[in-house]
């Protein structure tokens, strides 16, 4: 915890949807009290990746993709920090996998799912669908209300990155590893906006929370290959009781703006400006909480899974804590394969997801007949 308070986050300015300094203490603190396994797992990698003398020396093998240069205390310190396959972990700070990658701006997924963090390979939970209760007179036996328990479980999968550079890069460290914070965030974000909501469930691919609902969770439009205004009823008529409280509804921008179109002609054929509901879509879109994911459908097209409602604490992101780097000195040709004057960071961490109860969610999909 010392070495957190202490720490400085080169990516967390706050801006542009990066967590700010506290933000992301917060979040390695409550990794630290909650996730870490009996072993201090975390608090070792902390420990170590979060040295100076490691940071130092991360930063020195980064710039150069090779340890020749570095002293006998730098090369110690960074060996503690290699992990079987001979790659190096990243900096407890720079770790998108650790701290805060955003706040939602780029993927609303996470800022809405269940996200747990693990320190092994697999997350085991259990699940029902509620315990039964009633009520009774004085001395009557109570009726059972045993739960239908069932125990998902979500094994990580890997996830990887490469960022070639010439070899004539000039940068200071401090630079450097900001630009990397940055870089990694927003590819991280950009993979995991696709990946979390369409993925396929089939390894290496996480189960999307679009395209692994069952189709029983699926609502048909009103009318065949369109959109109409009454659509957006559809989907909170056919949710659950269970889950309708809590459940906010995601969709492409394009679509929340048909809908706004729909909205706006209807208003103006009734000639009542007060009847818009477009003028209340902010925050909430048909009184839920509303996210644009840009990963979903833009097209009315027949079959086209448009807009998801549900409640997103069923819907599960797992991330395994530590992202690691292997330096790649030379890329070499695809001609001669001699070397090209490139350098390459191949970068690799953990994650994945799965729906919990497909009951929780409702699916708009343009009819087809």
């Amino acid at each position: 915890m010392r070495a957190v308070s202490q720490a400085s986050f080169p990516g967390a300015t706050g801006r542009n949807g990066a967590p700010n300094r506290e933000d992301a203490q917060g979040q390695v603190e409550f990794l630290l009290d909650n996730i870490d396994d009996e072993n201090g797992t975390l608090a070792r990698r902390i420990l170590i990746t979060g040295s100076p003398i490691y940071d130092r020396a991360f930063g020195k093998a980064l710039k150069a993709l090779n340890v020749a240069g570095l002293t006998a205390e730098e090369s110690r310190a960074l060996s503690l920090g290699t992990d079987s396959a001979g790659g190096y972990a990243v900096p407890f700070q720079l770790d998108p996998t650790v701290i805060l990658t955003s706040n939602g701006v780029v993927n609303p997924l996470r800022q809405i799912a269940r996200v747990e963090t693990i320190t092994g390979k697999e997350w085991d939970g259990v699940t029902s669908a509620g315990v039964t209760v009633s009520r009774g007179t004085e001395q009557q036996e109570v009726g059972t209300g045993d739960p239908a328990l069932v125990q998902p479980s979500v094994r990580t999968q890997r996830v990887q990155g490469f960022v070639p550079f010439s070899i004539e890069l000039d940068v200071s460290w401090n630079q450097l590893r900001t630009q990397m914070t940055s870089i990694l965030r927003d590819a991280k974000d950009v993979e995991e906006a696709t990946a979390f909501a369409t993925g396929n469930g089939t390894a290496p691919n996480p189960s999307g929370v679009v395209s692994t609902l069952g189709t029983a969770s699926w609502v048909d439009t009103a009318g065949s290959a369109l959109l109409a205004a009454s659509d957006i009823y559809l989907l909170g008529n056919a949710m659950a009781p269970r889950f309708i409280a809590n459940s906010s509804i995601v969709a492409a921008k394009t679509t929340f703006n048909r809908f706004r179109t729909l909205f706006q002609a209807q208003a103006s054929a009734a000639g009542d400006p007060f009847a818009r509901p477009s003028g209340s879509m902010g925050a909430q879109f048909n009184g839920y909480p509303k996210y644009e994911l840009s990963t979903m459908a833009t097209t009315i097209g027949t079959g086209s899974l448009i807009m998801l409602q549900g409640d997103f604490s069923q819907f599960l992101i797992v991330d395994r804590v530590g992202m690691g780097i292997e330096l790649i000195p030379h890329l070499f040709g695809a001609t001669n394969r001699f070397p090209t004057g490139t350098r390459g960071i191949y970068a690799l961490w953990f994650n994945s997801s799965k729906i919990l109860a497909d009951n929780a969610f409702r699916l708009l999909r343009i009819k087809s007949t």
